[in-house]
């Protein structure tokens, strides 16, 4: 089930979207009565995006950014056959919002990438613990 259809409000951004959808998204996230409950953007978005980062800022200014979730967190590895070189520009996110919890989720490693992965999560996240050993 997609979230709209459960009535969660959520949206996309991408830097391969349209440029006026991306803007009707970002007011969205801008206005008074922002109902955007969960964002989802690319790596690669936040690190070409200073726009992004401003409107970021700005929820959590008004308190309204509760967490940051990395989904396919093994893609950080370079051992990976899904290494994406902007994943390892995310702490930027760690070092704007200190405060802000991080969750880094994947559902798929090896073990290599899992020596590859921790390590970079817990330096540049701060992430207290890792459960990688409950899912062996």
């Amino acid at each position: 089930m997609h979230l709209l259809q459960a009535n969660i409000p959520a949206a996309y951004l991408s830097a391969n979207m349209e440029w006026a959808e991306q803007q009707d998204i970002l007011r969205e996230l801008n206005s008074d009565y922002c109902k955007c409950k969960l964002l989802y953007v690319t790596p690669e978005k936040v690190a070409r995006s200073d726009v992004l980062l401003r409107h970021l800022e700005s929820l959590h200014v008004r308190e309204l950014l509760s967490r940051i979730v990395i989904d396919e967190a093994h893609c950080v590895s370079q051992w990976g056959h899904d290494f994406r070189p902007d994943y390892q520009g995310l702490g930027v996110l760690k070092q704007k919002f200190p405060n802000t919890p991080v969750l880094a989720l994947t559902a798929t490693t090896t073990a290599s990438v899992k020596e590859d992965v921790v390590p970079f999560l817990f330096g540049v996240f701060g992430l207290q613990r890792s459960i990688f050993d409950l899912c062996e």
